[in-house]
């Protein structure tokens, strides 16, 4: 039956990719980025190699790499890593349906309720593919398979999208998404439905306020007390209560027989075996917990998890150095080695 789920929606995405019209981009270039610009419909980044050597013709050519946010995040949060990220690489950030603030067209026709109807985790599969081929066509490069980077939501974007697009991924570096949660994780889910679901002003306030002290480590909120009210208005000023809500209903589940519960795409990436990966989570983490990511990972026939002590869920956010120094010598490691 599984099998038979997964060809049916093989040949609806095909049918959906030759239907699709042409991406609309809105692209203007300053020197090594871009400005954030719309490609399938999804805000996007694209930061070109600042280390130009990296491009000559005694070099690898370097894999481009892709960043997937967490759930309440924008471009915007991660354009501090892009510096360093970009260093020896192109690096594409975009925004999933249901993150970031609503296109133009949409929020001027009073459509949202449509425009969220399927926020499934095959749209946003299909979407990953639709928008990695189309960027890097723009940009000159002809060819995949991309590096991907997921955190959190965008974790489990990239390995859906790995699960039933192989042939597109490289190398996968997943922080904080764990083979099944735990009664701690799912409460936490819970109260932040609890939260959205009320249609007033209040509600995505007191939902980005829960999400910030559930998402870090006591230390760090301790640290940051006096910056929590910028980071809740920004994730105000960023999302919407509506595609917020979508995501959490929509892309998470707890029935290990669904096609995009982490245990069966676990399942078909290692049978693929084609894709090297890397899983990393906070000790303190409760959403994920570090038990969970290491039978995650044991089910991916992946190597060691790494742990951050000290740190919650937003690993970035919290060590954003270490991150990206495991991030990057993961990537640039000979693949016999992974």
């Amino acid at each position: 039956m599984l099998l038979q789920r997964f060809c049916l929606c093989y040949w609806l995405t095909v049918l959906r990719f030759l239907l699709l019209p042409p991406p609309v981009w809105s692209l203007t270039a300053h020197g090594a980025s871009t400005t954030i610009h719309y490609i399938c419909g999804r805000r996007c980044k694209y930061t070109s190699c600042s280390n130009s050597n990296s491009n000559s013709s005694n070099a690898l050519d370097p894999v481009p790499l892709v960043v997937i946010g967490g759930m309440s995040q924008s471009i915007e949060s991660w354009e501090h890593h892009l510096s360093a990220l970009s260093k020896n690489r192109d690096v594409l950030v975009y925004e999933c349906l249901g993150q970031g603030p609503l296109p133009p067209h949409v929020s001027s026709s009073g459509t949202e309720e449509e425009y969220f109807r399927d926020l499934s985790l095959q749209v946003h599969a299909d979407d990953f593919a639709s928008i990695v081929s189309s960027a890097l066509s723009h940009v000159g490069i002809q060819r995949t398979p991309v590096d991907v980077c997921g955190f959190s939501f965008g974790g489990r974007v990239a390995l859906a999208a790995a699960s039933i697009y192989p042939h597109f991924i490289r190398k996968l570096h997943i922080t904080g998404v764990p083979a099944r949660r735990d009664a701690n994780g799912r409460d936490i889910f819970t109260t932040w439905k609890n939260l959205l679901i009320n249609n007033d002003d209040s509600s995505l306030y007191e939902y980005a306020y829960a999400s910030i002290i559930a998402s870090h480590s006591e230390e760090f909120i301790g640290k940051n007390h006096g910056k929590i009210q910028k980071w809740v208005d920004f994730i105000q000023k960023s999302n919407t209560r509506i595609g917020l809500m979508a995501l959490l209903e929509q892309t998470h589940t707890d029935d290990e027989q669904n096609m995009w519960h982490p245990v069966c795409m676990a399942q078909r990436i290692a049978s693929h075996g084609c894709i090297a990966g890397r899983l990393t989570v906070g000790r303190q983490d409760k959403l994920a917990s570090h038990e969970n990511v290491e039978i995650f990972s044991n089910l991916l026939g992946w190597g060691p998890i790494g742990i951050y002590d000290g740190v919650g869920h937003a690993v970035p956010i919290e060590k954003p150095r270490q991150w990206r120094e495991d991030l990057l010598s993961f990537l640039d490691a000979n693949d016999m080695q992974q």
